[in-house]
């Protein structure tokens, strides 16, 4: 699936503009919009967003701002529209805009997404159903895309259609974002890893590698001693593990809120929806749909949360398919036997002096004795021999280093994770998402069928609506009891390998006072 081309009527700075994208290749797969600040780049991205996803889209769009209920995300949808609205497009008889998308999915068939927008004469969204229409097209004969005649909730039905076919809104945050976002994102604590991954794509890591070069000799006096190890790097290390224990016990206090609010809203939702069987139709036709829409809402926000912790762990990585995340194993695998040769290398002069030096103690023992010139041979081919053990250096490591920032347990940490991507299969994505289609459905089917035999008495609206915002709060708990449970596995391991560090600098403290000395001196003359 690529997106082929954008077309806009009087969005934004846009009066008339037709965006066309060439088609990718395996090797012209990136497409770069580059131009001044103000000329539009961020109300192209803004035109996919809602063009694809309508007002769920506006999650997406950092200039929106973020709202905390539904009364708020519609003001700032109504907002953000009428600002979005051409500015002589008024003055010209024109009360819309229109976007429309055409994307070309993997079999070759077109598919034409069209949302238009309608405005009064003073420029205001109109309300209601009469405020966006929606169309989409699909193959060559432009096929109508819809819902049929029967279906009760026909924005619900172009919602799960539109996340079926490209991905759902709750996911596309994680794969759909401009540059102003991933600034943002950079600044977020999002792990190591990626904090690692945005120095190296600014370059920051041949800044550090040519301050390594500056300060060899620092650092072959250095390479005597275990890294990091001081009072100074000992005191930071043992801070950050204090800090990640108690940004652990806070997640994990709040988890065990979370868990108890789930299951007490839980109990008050089942107490409801045993209380709406009362209504107009029969008791036990009621209590058997709202048994099957407590079913089909387990089964989907189980499928969810699922979807959500892949997305969050390892399927940005499998997305970019197993050839690359093969290569990219192997070139880090090679890459980890050269920096375990070169650590032994940097310990060769020291090992072949203490070398040397046993066999000046051994020679004159020996018998008969040796002749100068003989010991100067003997010595001569003990160094060459010496010299073998470090060159040349062994076939099955990398030429260099092209991923400089990943050294140590940051690489092993990194082929971890790319050995788990590998193993996500495209088939439980697919399942996962299938059941979350289905069972929607079947929450639309139920719901109909609910509002049907239930009566409409005030009394049964007023805990309808209870119970809607219920099982909102539930779906809001659930999301953030998934985030925070991704954050205490992962916090997790790092809080263990910073203590296995921090273990390891202090039972070496003693024994590299002196060589650290040394490379302290060794750095001062550096900097001159």
């Amino acid at each position: 699936m690529h997106l082929e081309s954008i077309s806009l009527r009087d969005w934004k700075a846009f009066e008339s503009a037709t965006f066309d994208f060439p088609t990718p290749g395996k090797t012209r797969n990136v497409v770069v919009i580059g131009g001044r600040n103000g000329f539009g780049k961020t109300s192209l991205f803004e035109a996919l967003a809602l063009g694809l996803f309508g007002r769920d889209g506006l999650r997406l769009v950092l200039r929106a701002g973020v709202a905390s209920d539904d009364q708020g995300r519609a003001q700032s949808f109504k907002d953000f529209m009428e600002r979005a609205l051409f500015g002589n497009a008024l003055a010209k008889g024109r009360n819309s805009c229109r976007i429309e998308l055409k994307f070309i999915d993997d079999v070759g068939e077109p598919i034409w997404i069209d949302r238009t927008w309608y405005f009064n004469d003073q420029g205001k969204l109109k309300s209601g159903e009469s405020a966006e229409q929606l169309k989409i097209f699909q193959g060559i004969g432009r096929r109508v895309v819809g819902p049929g005649r029967t279906e009760h909730d026909v924005e619900g039905w172009y919602r799960d259609w539109l996340s079926k076919t490209f991905i759902p809104t709750s996911l596309a945050g994680f794969f759909l974002f401009d540059g102003e976002s991933a600034a943002v994102y950079a600044e977020r604590d999002m792990g190591s890893q990626v904090r690692e991954g945005i120095e190296g794509l600014l370059g920051l890591n041949w800044l550090k590698q040519l301050q390594k070069d500056l300060r060899g000799y620092a650092n072959s006096k250095r390479s005597q001693v275990p890294k990091g190890v001081s009072n100074e790097a000992i005191a930071e290390l043992d801070a950050a593990v204090n800090a990640m224990e108690d940004e652990l016990a806070r997640c994990k206090e709040r988890l065990t809120t979370i868990e108890t609010d789930i299951r007490d809203n839980e109990a008050l939702r089942d107490a409801l929806t045993r209380e709406l069987g009362y209504g107009a139709g029969t008791r036990a036709q009621l209590e058997e749909l709202t048994r099957d829409q407590a079913d089909h809402e387990k089964r989907y926000n189980a499928a969810q949360d699922q979807l959500v912790r892949a997305s969050q762990s390892d399927l940005p990585l499998a997305l970019a398919g197993g050839l690359l995340l093969s290569k990219v194993e192997t070139r880090l695998d090679q890459e980890s036997r050269l920096d375990q040769w070169e650590a032994a290398l940097s310990q060769r002069d020291s090992r072949t002096a203490s070398v040397l030096e046993f066999l000046n103690e051994q020679l004159p023992s020996v018998e008969p004795a040796l002749l100068e010139r003989q010991v100067d041979s003997v010595r001569g081919a003990v160094e060459k021999a010496l010299e073998r053990l470090w060159f040349p250096p062994p076939g099955d490591v990398a030429d260099g280093f092209r991923h400089a920032h990943a050294r140590g347990p940051m690489l092993h940490r990194v082929l971890d994770r790319l050995r788990d991507a590998k193993a996500v299969s495209s088939a439980s994505i697919i399942e996962l998402l299938e059941t979350m289609e289905s069972s929607s459905a079947k929450l639309r089917e139920v719901a109909a069928l609910i509002r049907s035999t239930e009566g409409s008495t005030p009394q049964v609206e007023e805990k309808r609506d209870q119970l809607n915002d219920i099982n909102l709060k539930i779906g809001v708990m659930r999301e953030e009891r998934g985030s925070l449970t991704n954050i205490v596995k992962s916090r997790g391991a790092d809080l263990e390998q910073k203590r296995r560090e921090l273990g390891r600098l202090t039972g070496h403290l003693d024994q590299s006072e002196r060589p650290a000395q040394l490379a302290g001196r060794a750095e001062q003359v550096a900097r001159c």
